[in-house]
């Protein structure tokens, strides 16, 4: 089965805005607003207990990556031939900061009690894997002198 560019961005668009709404979802239920109590509760704590550079980095690589995918998945919905790039880009910092681009894992893994580490991991790398092969795998194609993949 050939992979169409367009149905692969659909599908990963799709699991970014799953990941988008169910994070914006999870904020609301707390009585949260979405990114503005995270920076208001991390300045709170990293100026009462610090705990250097390192938290502040991985604070800080969070924020961005959790703002990149809601991002991804507008360029990835809007087909953008570029995307590849971009999507590349973020696999790194969801490897490392443990955000898988199978959006729904995490959430079936809650809903299912199950918290190997192991399996996790196994998944989050699974996961990235299939997505970068899902856009190898697709080829460029030139449409009326701009990027367009099919």
């Amino acid at each position: 089965m050939k992979l169409s560019f367009s149905k692969v961005c659909l599908f990963w668009g799709g699991m970014d805005a799953f990941y988008v709404i169910r994070f914006i979802w999870l904020n609301i239920e707390q009585g949260r607003i979405p990114f503005a109590d995270d920076i208001i509760n991390f300045n709170q704590l990293y100026s009462e207990y610090g705990g250097g550079g390192w938290i502040l980095l991985i604070f800080v690589l969070s924020m961005m990556l959790n703002i990149s995918i809601v991002v991804s998945a507008i360029l990835l919905v809007l087909k953008w031939g570029k995307v590849r790039f971009f999507v590349f880009l973020q696999i790194p910092f969801r490897l490392l900061l443990i955000v898988p681009s199978i959006s729904v894992i995490p959430w079936l893994l809650k809903e299912l009690h199950f918290n190997s580490m192991v399996f996790i991991i196994v998944f989050l790398v699974f996961s990235e894997f299939t997505k970068f092969l899902s856009f190898i795998l697709t080829k460029n194609i030139k449409n009326k002198g701009r990027d367009h993949v099919e």
